[in-house]
C-alpha cells in the first residue's frame, strides 16, 4: 500500500508538472480513469459469475415476486415485514425488472447500473474536490485514487444498494457545494433529490443525510439565514 501510494503521488506529481498542461492533461486522466472504470465493470461482471446470496436474494426475490403482483412477503414473520427498511431497494429492483425482464437479465441490468453508478460517483468526486481545493493537482490524486479502490470498484456485482447509495451521498455533497459556493439554485433542489433517492434505495445513506444537515446548521446559524434552515427542514 504505500509503494502503491508513493508511486501514484510520484505520477500525479509528474503528469501535473507543466503548468500549460495541467488542464489537458487532467481532462486525459478523468477519460483514462472513466474509461478504465466502465471497463473493468464489465469485465468484472462477466468473469466473476457473482450469485447474489443471503440478503441480497431475498430483496432480489422479493422485488421479482413484486413485479409479479405477489407482495406476500408483508405478511406476518416474512422477510419484508421484519426488515421494512429493504423496502425502497428492492421497489428499485421491481422496477428495473418490469422493465427489462427478471432473472439472469435483470441481475445483469442491475449490475450494469452499478458500473453507471461508479462512474458517476467519479464526476460527483471531482466536482466535491474541485469546490473545497479548486487545484487540478489534488484533482489528479482523486482520479488516481478514485481508479485503484478496488474494494469500491468490486461491488459492481454487489446488488445491495452499496454502490448507488454511496454515489447518490456524493452526489449530494456536491451538490450541496454548489450551492454554498456559487449560489446555484439547482444545488439546492438537486442536494434533496440525491439524498432522498440514496435513502430510499439504502437506509444507512441517513448517514450522508445527518453530515448535510450539520453542514446546513452550521452554515444558518452564522450566516443568519433561513435559506439553510429550509435545507434541513425539507
Amino acid at each position: 500500500a504505500v509503494i502503491i501510494g508513493a508511486s501514484l503521488l510520484l505520477f500525479g506529481r509528474r503528469l501535473m508538472r507543466e503548468e500549460g498542461r495541467k488542464e489537458r492533461n487532467l481532462r486525459i486522466l478523468f477519460g483514462v480513469v472513466l474509461s478504465w472504470i466502465v471497463l473493468f465493470g464489465i469485465v468484472w461482471g462477466l468473469i466473476s459469475k457473482s450469485i447474489p446470496v443471503s440478503d441480497q436474494l431475498m430483496v432480489l426475490s422479493s422485488a421479482e415476486r413484486f413485479s409479479e403482483g405477489n407482495f406476500g412477503r408483508f405478511e406476518y414473520g416474512k422477510y419484508l415485514y421484519y426488515y421494512p427498511s429493504q423496502l425502497g431497494l428492492a421497489a428499485y429492483e421491481e422496477l428495473i425488472f418490469r422493465i427489462v425482464g427478471k432473472g439472469a437479465a435483470g441481475i445483469r441490468v442491475l449490475q450494469l447500473l452499478n458500473v453507471a453508478g461508479m462512474a458517476a460517483g467519479l464526476i460527483a468526486g471531482c466536482g466535491i474536490v474541485r469546490q473545497l481545493f479548486g487545484k487540478p493537482q489534488v484533482q489528479a490524486y482523486f482520479l488516481l485514487l478514485y481508479g485503484t479502490c478496488f474494494p469500491f470498484l468490486l461491488y459492481s456485482v454487489f446488488i445491495y444498494g452499496d454502490v448507488l447509495g454511496t454515489v447518490l451521498s456524493l452526489t449530494a455533497v456536491w451538490q450541496l457545494l454548489r450551492y454554498h459556493k456559487e449560489g446555484k439554485k439547482s444545488g439546492f433542489w438537486l442536494m434533496l433529490l440525491s439524498i432522498s433517492i440514496a435513502v430510499v434505495i439504502r437506509n444507512n445513506s441517513l448517514i450522508a443525510v445527518i453530515a448535510c444537515i450539520c453542514v446546513l446548521g452550521v452554515l444558518a446559524v452564522s450566516r443568519k439565514t433561513g435559506k439553510y434552515f429550509l435545507g434541513i427542514l425539507l
